[in-house]
């Protein structure tokens, strides 16, 4: 399934695999392996390179004019998504509306439920939208922009959570049967971000950066030689999209390849430059203790580079993904700095999102909207305490490790009379801990100063807790910051952990003691300790996210929430760049197949739910078809915010009025 076919059927498989559980134990070992691996020699790769050496062309073949006609005098459009790649159901949510030929919008925050599609090779014309709703035309090229896939870079990923759900979404560009391999095929442009960097691009480059032959996704079709590209559209306008790599790094041949397209560019030309990682965010605009602004990032000043690049034009817009939510500034000068990663990714909430930034000496930019707004955000973070229900495994082996502990003090605090010469002897560990809270802390401490074995493991275990809280600091935050949460967080485990074992000893004390005693205490103790500690560590995520605003990724990546999506859809044309902002707040989580299983003409639900825990669907595809599957519910896309417009004269300015007007939206047809 690596080109589009010229057989009149195609047959393919699609997976549909789940969302990512990123607090599974194996996904943490092997994605720390991989970021540990690239961290020390994935820039050292020198792929980028390699590319621009083997690139003799011109670079990217810009998508217009086509066939040598001339430029379009009407609107262009052009989708942007980023952080795809995730489970099925809310990747192909968002790749099932960017693939229809129309997308019905209403005014901002109105949900607009889609036409129901009866048909495999069948689209809703402009014309037969809901009432009141005005029509957003198919658009004519698309952008990937970072991260095409999680958890980690390879074939088989690309393969399940990226290729087939834009397949399904739109296998052929043209209903018509007849027509040729190309018609209605849209050019994709990619750059990658840090998950693609996992494996030194080698997967990237594999299925984006082959452009001889075409390199067909559906009605996709990749042309770009490098990890990065540059191409003119109508109407004076530039699209760049830049390979920062994984350490906001640009290569030598890179800038070079930028500096050459910039001397192509007409004086008034302008730039849309799209990068995977939104350095602006950290420009945060703010003063050290003695006053003086805090330093512009590093990762900001060689992005600013790119863009002084452009001539008198400039880049008036800013697009980046990474961050899996919506969220727009606007600089004094009216350029806008908008990050929109809701592609397929888990969800995360903006309050990470800073008010104001400082973009340079002289500009700051004003945080206009974000998506899912600040107060959403802090209410959906209280998920976070259903850590339990959702990492079961992990909350075991957390639970053990703790519990470990304390059977490794109670051991230890049986050889206090040797270790400390006395006669009386001692209370062990957990006895001590039921007579008083007092005696089993003067016990702890014991234990620790005279056991240099039971203090390397408490130590051990202490340094992972801390160095968990230094992962999450919020930027900016102080390193005792983070010892202390990290201590604090120990603790809490600790106790529970303490508290279970105390109780368990003393409820089996009262049936006796012996073999009995010694067989149940472990497994009891550790299922309590499970729940125990799932519930510490949920707590902990939401106190020290709502408290200091750390471990904002851990709090939603441990929900997976799959919800709450968006993507860019923009018009060019002879006035300007119109910007849509399109989220979607439910995705689709049940899908009904267009076409049956081969060698079935109508399979039942038994043989779908069969087909669906025992291996993927399967489809003979014929030409013409434009979708695999509809959802069971309408999707209902809704405009996050009033359409952001860039006037010709380059001016920046809000539209202000409802979408209904004529203005805003047209029923076009795509050009």
């Amino acid at each position: 399934m690596s080109e589009q076919p010229v057989e009149p059927t195609n047959r393919v498989n699609i997976d549909r695999p789940a969302a990512v559980g990123w607090f599974s134990l194996r996904l943490l070992a092997a994605t720390g392996i991989r970021a540990l691996i690239n961290s020390i020699i994935g820039a050292q790769t020198g792929r980028r390179e390699l590319l621009a050496a083997l690139d003799n062309g011109p670079g990217s073949k810009a998508p217009f004019p086509k066939d040598g006609k001339s430029e379009p005098s009407e609107a262009v459009w052009v989708d942007y998504v980023a952080d795809i790649g995730d489970g099925f159901n809310a990747t192909h949510s968002v790749a099932w509306l960017i693939g229809r030929d129309y997308l019905f919008l209403k005014e901002p925050g109105a949900p607009v439920a889609q036409p129901v599609l009866e048909k495999p090779d069948a689209e809703p014309g402009a014309d037969n939208g809901p009432s009141g709703s005005k029509a957003l035309p198919r658009a004519d090229l698309l952008i990937f922009g970072g991260d095409q896939v999680y958890p980690y870079a390879t074939q088989a990923d690309y393969q399940s959570r990226t290729y087939q759900p834009y397949y399904a979404a739109r296998p052929w560009g043209s209903p018509d049967p007849n027509a040729t391999d190309d018609a209605g095929g849209r050019p994709l442009f990619v750059i990658p971000g840090n998950h693609d960097w996992y494996d030194g691009l080698i997967s990237f480059v594999r299925l984006f950066c082959q452009s001889n032959p075409r390199r067909w996704i559906g009605a996709l079709y990749v042309q770009q030689p490098r990890s990065y590209f540059s191409f003119k559209l109508p109407h004076g306008w530039w699209i760049w999209g830049v390979d920062v790599a994984s350490e906001d790094d640009i290569d030598p041949p890179q800038l070079a390849y930028f500096r050459a397209q910039a001397e192509q560019m007409e004086p008034d030309d302008r730039v849309i430059l799209c990068t995977a990682k939104p350095a602006w965010v950290e420009c945060i605009d703010q003063r050290d203790a003695n006053g003086n602004l805090e330093p512009l990032p590093e990762a900001w000043s060689k992005l600013a580079k790119i863009a002084k690049l452009a001539n008198k034009g400039g880049v008036p817009v800013f697009l980046s993904g990474d961050l899996h939510h919506y969220a727009r500034h606007q600089g004094d000068d009216g350029k806008q700095y908008i990050t929109c990663g809701g592609g397929g990714a888990f969800t995360l909430g903006t309050t990470i999102q800073p008010e104001r930034l400082r973009i340079d000496e002289a500009q700051t930019a004003i945080r206009r909207c974000e998506y899912p707004s600040i107060e959403e955000s802090r209410a959906l973070r209280v998920g976070a305490f259903a850590m339990l229900l959702r990492h079961k495994l992990f909350c075991a082996v957390l639970g053990f490790v703790m519990l470990y502990l304390v059977w490794l003090f109670h051991a230890s605090s049986r050889l206090l009379p040797r270790a400390t010469g006395s006669d009386g002897g001692a209370l062990p560990f957990l006895p001590a801990m039921r007579s008083s809270l007092g005696a089993g802390v003067v016990q702890f401490v014991t234990i620790l100063t005279n056991f240099p074995g039971t203090m390397t493991v408490f130590a051990l275990i202490l340094a992972g807790f801390c160095g968990f809280a230094s992962s999450g600091a919020k930027r900016g935050g102080a390193r005792w910051k983070s010892l202390l949460l990290g201590l604090f967080h120990f603790l809490a485990q600790l106790c529970a952990a303490t508290l279970v074992a105390v109780v368990v000893d003393l409820a089996l004390a009262q049936i006796g003691g012996g073999l009995w005693r010694d067989v149940l205490f472990p497994p009891i103790a550790v299922v309590f300790t499970t729940i125990l500690c799932g519930l510490v560590f949920g707590a902990y995520l939401f106190l020290a996210n709502a408290t200091f605003g750390w471990h904002e990724q851990e709090v939603f990546s441990s929900q997976a929430i799959q919800d709450w999506k968006c993507f860019l859809r923009m018009k060019i044309d002879k006035d300007g760049l119109t910007i849509y902002p399109i989220g979607l707040r439910t995705v689709a989580t049940t899908w009904k197949r267009t076409l049956a299983a081969p060698g079935t003409s109508n399979p039942t639900a038994m043989q779908r739910a069969v087909a669906r825990i025992f291996g993927a669907d399967t489809f003979d595809v014929p030409k013409g078809t434009t979708h695999l599957y509809v959802p069971v519910g309408a999707l209902q896309p809704h405009l996050i915010e009033e359409p952001i417009k860039i006037v010709r004269a380059a001016q920046v300015q809000e539209v202000t009025g409802r979408i209904g007007s004529v203005a805003k939206v047209e029923e076009v047809t795509t050009t």
